[in-house]
């Protein structure tokens, strides 16, 4: 329930956000800006218009990753995958950051795949929750993959489980 009370709660922000800025939808205004002349100037000023700075983050994600998608596709159909994984990773690093939806365990799937050879690494799905993709080199996969298995398999021995306590 949690799960998609927050998600509700992130596409109301930026439906009303919509509002404010007098477009159906927030593509509207992610094709305006990748279409002017200064991409970061229009996107400071369409920033500038909203109320607070919740509303600017959730905003600065859904444009720059309509962005960020876009570029992706010409990036991968040209066989740039450097490029493509820096998407990748900018893409991860704003849903922590702007649209607050990854979790620790995420966080740490993505940065065990970036250290270990990922050309790029982010969170999928909807958020608070689920999985990761990784860019990487064909048959790395599995070693990669069993690299962040070991790093979940030593942040679970730290954790120490107490006996408990009887109250008398």
């Amino acid at each position: 329930m949690y799960k998609r009370q927050q998600y509700a709660q992130r596409r109301a922000t930026c439906e009303k956000a919509a509002e404010i800025l007098g477009v159906a939808n927030l593509r509207v205004v992610a094709d305006s800006i990748a279409k002017s002349d200064d991409p970061f100037q229009a996107l400071k000023e369409t920033l500038d218009k909203l109320e607070d700075d919740t509303m600017k983050k959730r905003v600065r994600h859904v444009i720059t990753e309509i962005a960020r998608v876009n570029s992706f596709v010409r990036a991968f159909a040209n066989g740039k995958i450097d490029e493509a994984g820096r998407l990748f990773n900018a893409s991860h690093d704003s849903l922590a950051a702007d649209y607050e939806v990854t979790v620790p365990e995420l966080d740490i799937a993505v940065d065990v795949a970036r250290v270990n050879g990922a050309y790029g690494a982010r969170m999928t799905g909807g958020g608070f929750g689920g999985s990761i993709i990784a860019l990487v080199n064909k048959g790395q996969g599995h070693e990669i993959a069993q690299k962040i298995a070991d790093r979940f398999e030593q942040e679970l021995s730290l954790i120490h489980i107490s006996e408990p306590t009887r109250l008398r």
